[in-house]
């Protein structure tokens, strides 16, 4: 416990957490709104996000190497996305899922947005699949070896399409970092040349696995593949390409949810409102009712506060771009993901296993010079 002290990012991040916690506490008794839910959050913020996963890189960094504890993240969230597309090839194994794991929200029991063996689904389990490719990424870079790259380009393309059975977000956003990591890599090796070839072997593979999904999908179910998932997934570029605009009916639904609060005051210390997962709370609708992270934050704790909390994320890449330059494109596309992200949801301020994983891999990366 006394390493966890030494670390000048888990000092930030314990005081800025700290300081948020405070200060939304301090809110909840000015405007009496009387929510708890922010600070229970941010509670588990700190035991399980930061110091359980500290705790978990020191365990497994006796046994493993920091190449390996990467690689087994990149395994497991592989195997997931294994399991997110026999979910929708079998009802049994569907069914199954559903019995043994909680679910607290039904939007979840969908038959055509796949959790795999997830109590969750949808955008977040999206965005923690794209976590899983980012590793994958910064494996890619780091190994020189051909048979471990290509197996590293098989493990992230499944997880790529593992997507199109989950949510368009973590598809997009895996596309960005898939295609900045090949550019990352033509420039650390200096070479157009390389470039044109792992486009080319990234294409092929992703071609050669969607049409594999049709040979594995039963043949009953092609058509609701084809109209349900596919349609889904790929809407933004239908509708560009029927009407010429970069629109769907997400973007479309977003944009009412981009509001402030009217108050001066609220809008810089925030109103100490903040909602609950669904599922867990014990009242009807929403207080904010709007799913962007920006806006779901500064009603929490003002604009100020919410500065500080996601400064924690620009530390971060700071932190990982100072000590190693081979991976700093690759970082900027995460920094956009990042960005990009909370325009959907407030993924970075719940303690999920997105959360958890960015912050075992930071460990991984900055333990020494990579």
């Amino acid at each position: 416990m006394v390493e966890i002290l030494k670390d000048n990012f888990i000092i930030y991040c314990l005081l800025v957490i700290v300081f948020v916690t405070f200060e939304f506490f301090i809110v909840t008794k000015l405007f009496n709104s009387n929510s708890l839910v922010f600070i229970q959050q941010n509670f588990w913020f700190i035991t399980e996000a930061i110091i359980g996963t500290y705790l978990l890189y020191q365990y497994l960094s006796i046994k493993y190497t920091n190449d390996e504890i990467l690689y087994g993240l990149l395994v497991v969230i592989f195997i997931q996305s294994i399991f997110v597309i026999i979910s929708f090839i079998s009802k049994d194994f569907r069914d199954f899922t559903n019995l043994v794991l909680k679910i607290n929200d039904e939007r979840y029991l969908s038959n055509y947005r796949m959790k795999g063996f997830s109590n969750s689904g949808g955008a977040g389990l999206s965005y923690l699949q794209t976590i899983g490719a980012f590793s994958g990424c910064i494996l890619f870079l780091k190994e020189t070896r051909k048979v471990k790259k290509i197996k590293v380009i098989l493990f992230v393309s499944i997880i790529v399409l593992s997507q199109i059975f989950i949510a368009r977000t973590g598809l997009i956003f895996s596309a960005i970092l898939f295609v900045v990591t090949m550019v990352q890599e033509a420039i650390n090796k200096s070479s157009v040349i390389l470039l044109i070839k792992r486009v080319a072997i990234i294409i092929i593979t992703l071609i050669i696995g969607f049409i594999g999904l049709f040979f594995v999908i039963p043949k009953e179910k092609i058509t609701y593949f084809e109209e349900k998932v596919i349609s889904r997934a790929f809407e933004l570029i239908e509708v560009y390409q029927a009407t010429g605009e970069l629109e769907t009916s997400s973007t479309n639904n977003l944009q009412t949810m981009f509001f402030l609060p009217n108050d001066p005051i609220k809008l810089m210390i925030g109103a100490g409102d903040w909602d609950g997962a669904p599922g867990t709370r014990n009242y009807f609708g929403r207080k904010v009712d709007s799913d962007v992270g920006y806006v779901r934050a500064i009603f929490a704790v003002g604009i100020i506060f919410t500065i500080l909390f996601y400064s924690i994320y620009i530390v971060y890449i700071i932190n990982l771009f100072n000590n190693s330059k081979k991976y700093s494109l690759v970082l900027l596309g995460l920094l956009f993901v990042f960005f990009l992200g909370e325009f959907k949801e407030p993924f970075l301020i719940r303690t999920s296993g997105t959360v958890k994983s960015l912050f075992l891999i930071y460990f991984t990366l900055k333990e020494g010079k990579n």
